[in-house]
């Protein structure tokens, strides 16, 4: 081998090396992202909120799918409420899937937050919305349900029981 033939070959496994350094970094970067923007006060306000809304909602005597809450215009701020917390479980799904989040450290972060979610309340909306929803706003049910799996999460409904409760 000729000198040159050595010195492309460190060159390619440098680069390799920083190119893997660069993208566990950054992976790591979008797990602490996603916690961070999971933490702060407002989101913990609207997780709040979202757990009363589909509590009541639940309970209703009719209670409206995620489709049902935007063509009848439910309350705004509960609206929003449901809106983040489903579609924050949506984009934990997309990232983790698309290999952009450390599946690790997200996991370690959130899924005891999800396991949460997901059995108090967002199983039984998910039910729910499937039978009634169209496509467009059956998105995040998959993407729940998908996070639910990766996560060894069982989807165990509560429906029959008393659902969505504290």
């Amino acid at each position: 081998m000729t000198d040159s033939m050595i010195g492309l070959i460190g060159v390619l496994v440098g680069a390799s090396i920083t190119w893997w350094m660069t993208s566990q970094f950054e992976k790591r970067r979008n797990a602490v992202t996603l916690y961070a923007e999971f933490s702060t006060p407002d989101m913990e306000a609207c997780r709040d909120e979202a757990l009363r809304t589909l509590r009541n909602n639940y309970q209703s005597p009719n209670p409206l799918s995620f489709q049902d809450m935007f063509e009848q215009q439910v309350n705004p701020k509960d609206l929003v409420a449901v809106s983040r917390i489903v579609h924050f479980w949506e984009k934990t799904w997309y990232l983790s899937r698309s290999n952009y989040t450390d599946s690790r450290l997200t996991k370690e972060f959130l899924r005891h937050y999800f396991e949460s979610h997901y059995q108090k309340y967002l199983i039984d909306f998910a039910l729910l919305c499937d039978k009634r929803d169209d496509a467009t706003y059956q998105r995040w049910v998959i993407a729940v349900r998908n996070l639910a799996n990766l996560w060894g999460i069982a989807h165990i409904s509560r429906a029959k029981k008393n659902p969505i409760q504290n």
